[in-house]
């Protein structure tokens, strides 16, 4: 059982990871890499009858043949410029981002995430899928070491961060993401997304998420926050 366990939470380190990826600004070295990963996700046993295997292996396909110097364009567009579809939790909620980015901080710092002022605010949705990464990390070496009472508590926590955090803007953002690019692979990273989040609070019974509506202001909300740049979890 441990075993299984362990197996699971190694996967979704995996998959949060390759999602945070995504979603951090392309080159054809990450792209590369990102391809090269969901394959080798791809042929592992464990992965045989996973319920996220087509989405993954639809991903493999984008990452592979995406063309980076495009990518990073379409990324800028969405995410910085123009910011089509903006990339960060704040935008979509109607209250103080003060208020979202102070809670986001302190689950980061609760678990050992330090501050990076180049790595960009902590409630983007790629330092909010490498907290999860971490988590999972976490999760997967407490369950090894034998530790219960360290599993509950990192289990707890990445309960609480889906219902109050991703679990809530994840839609609203693949929404926003999905009617805003024609980019194929920004198309599949959505999917893997809206997939993993349906899989993985199942996992974690998580039922009671009340989602937000696509609330993102017409000029993004850009007040900085000393607090900017959690995860230096970066692969």
């Amino acid at each position: 059982m441990n075993g299984e366990a362990q197996t699971r939470a190694l996967i979704r380190a995996d998959v949060w990871n390759l999602l945070a990826r995504a979603f951090s600004r392309p080159d054809a070295a990450l792209l590369a890499s990102e391809a090269s990963v969901a394959r080798d996700m791809l042929v592992a046993s464990e992965m045989r009858e996973h319920p996220l295997r087509d989405p993954l292996a639809g991903f493999a396909e984008e990452a592979t043949a995406a063309d980076a110097s495009l990518l990073e364009e379409e990324y800028h567009q969405l995410f910085t410029t123009q910011m089509l579809c903006p990339p960060n939790e704040g935008a979509y909620h109607r209250t103080s981002r003060g208020a979202v980015v102070g809670d986001i901080a302190a689950f980061y710092q609760a678990f050992g995430l330090r501050a990076r002022e180049a790595g960009g605010p902590p409630d983007s949705i790629a330092h909010q899928l490498h907290f999860l990464a971490w988590m999972a990390l976490k999760e997967a070496y407490a369950i090894q070491q034998q530790r219960p009472a360290e599993v509950e508590v990192t289990r707890n926590a990445t309960r609480s961060f889906m219902i109050d955090h991703l679990g809530r803007w994840a839609h609203a953002f693949v929404e926003r993401l999905a009617s805003a690019t024609p980019s194929a692979f920004y198309c599949a990273a959505a999917r893997l997304l809206m997939e993993a989040m349906e899989v993985f609070t199942r996992e974690f019974a998580v039922r009671e998420v009340t989602p937000l509506g696509d609330e993102a202001p017409a000029e993004p909300d850009v007040i900085p926050c000393p607090a900017a740049g959690l995860c230096d979890e970066r692969s």
